[in-house]
C-alpha cells in the first residue's frame, strides 16, 4: 500500500487547495446520496423559485436526454460540454459569453445570469455554491438555450470543487485504513461505490466503465481477507479514483478558477 500511498499524495498536491468553506459544507452532503433536484438551493438575491422552475425543466430534459443516450453518447457530451465552458470554445467566444442575457424580462433571472457573469470574470461569488451535484449537472449539461454559458461554467467549477473535496476526503479514508489495518476497509470501499452510484448517469459517465465492477471485486477481496490484500488490484483501482487528480487527468476535469484558466487549458492540450 505504500506505493498507492505515495502516488495519492503526490497526486493531491498537483492541484490547487480545496477552498476551505466549501469543505465544512460539502463533507455532510457527500456522506449521503446526492440530494438530487429536489434537494435545497441557495437562498440569494436572485431568488429561489426562478432557478428551481429552471432546474424542474431542465431535469426533464436530462431525463429525456439520459434514457436515450449510450454511455458513450454522454461521455461525448460531457466532452463537447467542457470545450464549450473552459476549452478553446470558450475563450474564442469569451466576449460572447459575457454579453450573453437570458430570454427573460424577470429581474430575479437577469440577475442571476449577472452573477454568473461576474463570477466567470473574478467579480464576484458563485451563484450555485452549495447546490447538489445533480443540480449542478443540470445546469452543466442543459445544451436547450435555458442557462447562458457563463451559468453553465459556474455550475461546472462548483461541481468540480465538490468532486475534488469528496475525493482527497476518500484518499484520507483509503490511508488510515493502509495505517490502521495495513488494506483497503470495505467500509470505505462501500461508501465510494455508493456515492458513485449515487450521481446522475453523465457524472457516472466520467468514470472507467469498469469502475463500479473494479468497486465490487476490491469489496469482495477486502471481506474476505484479513491481511493484506492483493496490491496490484487496489492499486489499479485507485488509480481511476486518483486519475483526475494527477498532473495527466484527462480532457474532461479542469480547475479553472479565473487566475488559473490558462492552466488549465494547458493540462487539457497536454493530456
Amino acid at each position: 500500500m505504500n506505493h498507492i500511498n505515495q502516488f495519492s499524495y503526490s497526486a493531491v498536491r498537483s492541484q490547487q487547495p480545496a477552498r476551505q468553506d466549501l469543505a465544512g459544507k460539502t463533507a455532510v452532503s457527500h456522506a449521503s446520496p446526492a440530494s438530487g433536484a429536489s434537494g435545497s438551493l441557495p437562498a440569494s438575491k436572485t431568488g429561489v423559485s426562478s432557478l428551481a422552475r429552471l432546474l424542474s425543466e431542465a431535469g426533464t430534459r436530462a431525463a429525456a436526454r439520459d434514457a436515450s443516450t449510450s454511455r458513450e453518447g454522454l461521455v461525448k457530451i460531457v466532452d463537447a460540454t467542457v470545450d464549450k465552458l473552459i476549452g478553446d470554445g470558450y475563450r474564442m467566444n469569451k466576449s460572447k459569453a459575457d454579453a450573453e442575457v437570458p430570454k427573460s424580462d424577470d429581474p430575479q433571472r437577469l440577475a442571476l445570469a449577472k452573477q454568473a457573469t461576474d463570477f466567470a470574470n473574478g467579480a464576484g461569488p458563485n451563484p450555485f455554491k452549495g447546490m447538489s451535484r445533480e443540480q449542478l449537472a443540470l445546469i452543466t449539461y442543459d445544451d436547450s438555450g435555458a442557462f447562458t454559458v457563463n451559468e453553465r461554467q459556474a455550475a461546472w467549477r462548483e461541481d468540480y470543487d465538490q468532486d475534488q473535496v469528496w475525493r482527497r476526503g476518500i484518499i484520507a479514508k483509503l490511508n488510515d485504513d493502509s495505517r490502521r489495518i495495513g488494506r483497503d476497509s470495505p467500509q470505505t470501499l462501500q461508501e465510494m461505490l455508493d456515492y458513485h452510484r449515487s450521481l446522475p448517469p453523465i457524472l457516472r459517465a466520467q468514470e472507467p466503465q469498469d469502475y463500479e465492477a473494479k468497486l465490487e471485486v476490491a469489496i469482495t477481496q477486502s471481506k474476505r481477507t484479513e491481511s493484506t490484500p492483493q496490491k496490484d488490484e487496489f492499486q489499479s483501482l485507485l488509480t481511476l479514483l486518483l486519475k483526475r487528480l494527477s498532473d495527466d487527468q484527462g480532457k474532461r476535469r479542469h480547475t479553472v478558477a479565473p487566475a488559473h484558466v490558462a492552466g488549465a487549458l494547458r493540462m487539457r492540450s497536454a493530456s
